[in-house]
């Protein structure tokens, strides 16, 4: 996934997933979906 970028390239790419990542925790209707998705299937599927 990482090949081929510099570890300073490959620091920033983590630093903006992991802040995308916190936002979309943040966001109610993410919860939401997330809450109807694992209703419909299970915390195991």
């Amino acid at each position: 996934y990482y090949e081929g970028l510099s570890k300073p390239r490959q620091r920033a790419l983590e630093r903006t997933l992991n802040e995308a990542v916190r936002e979309a925790m943040n966001d109610e209707t993410f919860r939401k979906v997330k809450r109807f998705s694992y209703g419909q299937h299970g915390h195991d599927d």
